[in-house]
């Protein structure tokens, strides 16, 4: 961390590259929301691998309210200054002193769940991105959310969760990464109901997203049947926004 005028310099490496960016920015702003007491807003200036020689991430960091930027440098606010030299002053500015170790778990603990999801949507994301993954545009939108819903939820065969069972660093790691038959039933193919998500089976290369990075949506299908003769007629949900 670096101090600049207003500001601080904000710098993160890890091992994974920037998989863990968005649990990264999270926590931070986490922490100073309940612990200092602030809302800050993070300028991301560099992302760790996006060019080559940049090994690290690094963000700009200020606070919403210019007026409490004082926190940030660990400065004291002049209205406190004059209250402990003996003047008299409103209420004090700054409140991590009455912050206690106990709030401080508790903040960590509730950033924990958040951190685990942001870690799986990053996970899904870059397998739906990576074009040697067999997840590579291979859902539609309803998919990709129940995908990401779904493993926030649930852990893996191994008891893991999904970003600790798999993972894409690069080719000749292949192996680890996350394939079709890997999908929760309700989406693998092999077990997919026809009637689930429009009736579009996950396939590589099959949903590719448009040109602004949209991911190709499919409405649903519902099958009414009739109890005395036992026919049946599948029907197609109109898309309505007002729905």
């Amino acid at each position: 961390v670096e101090k600049t005028d207003g500001a601080i310099l904000v710098h993160y490496f890890s091992h994974r590259g920037s998989l863990l960016v968005p649990l990264v920015v999270g926590l931070i702003k986490k922490l100073a929301r309940v612990y200092f007491d602030i809302e800050i807003e993070m300028e991301q200036l560099q992302l760790q691998d996006e060019a080559e020689g940049v090994n690290h991430t690094s963000w700009r960091v200020t606070t919403v309210n210019p007026e409490e930027a004082f926190k940030l440098r660990g400065k004291k606010s002049k209205r406190r200054q004059r209250r402990e030299g003996g003047e008299s002053g409103e209420d004090e500015t700054i409140s991590t002193a009455a912050t206690t170790v106990s709030r401080y778990e508790r903040t960590f603990r509730g950033a924990g769940t958040q951190a685990s999801n942001l870690r799986v949507e990053e996970f899904v994301k870059r397998s739906f991105r990576n074009p040697d993954c067999e997840l590579y545009h291979a859902l539609t939108l309803e998919q990709y959310i129940y995908l990401c819903e779904y493993w926030k939820e649930n852990k893996t065969n191994e008891g893991k969760w999904c970003y600790e069972t798999w993972a894409i660093h690069g080719a000749e790691n292949s192996q680890t990464w996350a394939t079709l038959d890997d999908l929760p039933p309700r989406l693998n193919p092999e077990t997919i109901q026809e009637l689930h998500f429009g009736g579009k089976v996950p396939k590589t290369g099959a949903f590719p997203p448009d040109e602004n990075g949209n991911l190709q949506s499919f409405p649903p299908k519902i099958r009414v049947v009739n109890d005395i003769t036992g026919k049946s007629k599948d029907l197609t949900v109109v898309k309505d926004s007002s729905i």
